[in-house]
């Protein structure tokens, strides 16, 4: 009644392939879409049935949105796809926007656990209780779809404290006094209303990731599938903006790519792709003067 049975395999083949070949004839290949999900490893044969099939229409977790929105907010801010830069030796303070970094590949919680060994302090923020924000320093945990607002909150208190890089944010900045004005109104306590952090704990994570340098992880597929995604991801990016955790030793890296060649849409960091792991020579003076954009925050 369910309409649910089991099959066998080769019965299960024969009712799909009897219907793809009925569907096709009656309204045509392109009446079909394929889709993959995660993981990834699908995609090659899937494309195949698809060709075979004669559908020009294939999908996957990825081309609905994936990390899409997240790009959009890391190339309105500073004009390419970037997700951060995993802490080294010389990160003091870290942050991890969204993200449990302990169900990640690529090593990202060892080095995060190392980095927290050599005395790095970790802030995260994620609504939920990861073990990532288990492991966490300070754990701000927001309620769902007020991330810009905690943001301002922080903002807010670097700017009330001092505590922002002003050489850095007169240099390359643009829009400071808009942002300065936007979030006057983000007090601790209006911000504990809107996002349920309490107040104490908005002023010390900001203090705490001021004292870097800093750098942070932000994969986001949870930040910018929500209302406001975009606009959600942008305000946290501006955090690390504002503090100079650009290009600097410890910070965010920013490498060069080879002349003619175009980073990989997902903002992979050529740092971690080096066999040594270690820090590009390509500093801040050698990426940023090259670059014909300011970053953005209006």
């Amino acid at each position: 009644e369910s309409g649910i049975c089991a099959l066998q395999l080769d019965e299960a083949y024969r009712i799909i392939v009897e219907n793809l070949t009925r569907i096709k004839a009656k309204d045509g290949a392109d009446s079909v879409m394929f889709y993959i999900g995660d993981p990834k490893e699908p995609r090659p044969p899937i494309m195949r049935l698809a060709r075979y099939f004669g559908s020009v229409h294939l999908g996957t977790e990825s081309s609905v949105a994936c990390r899409a929105a997240c790009m959009q907010a890391e190339i309105l801010t500073w004009g390419r796809p970037s997700q951060g830069s995993m802490p080294n030796v010389k990160t003091k303070s870290f942050m991890v926007l969204a993200s449990n970094v302990w169900s990640r590949p690529l090593g990202w919680w060892q080095s995060l656990t190392a980095a927290k060994k050599r005395g790095c302090k970790i802030i995260v923020i994620d609504t939920r209780n990861t073990k990532t924000a288990q492991f966490a320093d300070i754990h701000l945990a927001p309620k769902v779809g007020t991330d810009a607002a905690l943001a301002m909150g922080i903002i807010r208190v670097l700017v009330k404290e001092n505590l922002y890089d002003k050489a850095f944010v007169d240099k390359w900045c643009h829009g400071f006094e808009e942002l300065k004005n936007y979030c006057e109104s983000f007090t601790p306590e209006r911000t504990e209303e809107i996002t349920g952090v309490p107040a104490q704990k908005i002023i010390d994570a900001a203090r705490m990731y001021a004292d870097g340098p800093g750098s942070f992880s932000l994969t986001s597929q949870s930040l910018t599938h929500n209302t406001n995604g975009v606009n959600n991801a942008r305000a946290l990016l501006l955090i690390p903006c504002i503090l100079g955790y650009i290009d600097v030793p410890g910070g965010v890296s920013f490498p060069l790519s080879p002349k003619g060649f175009r980073p990989a849409g997902w903002g992979c960091s050529l740092n971690s792709m080096r066999p040594s792991g270690g820090t590009p020579k390509l500093r801040r003076t050698d990426v940023l003067t090259k670059t014909l954009f300011r970053f953005g925050m209006t």
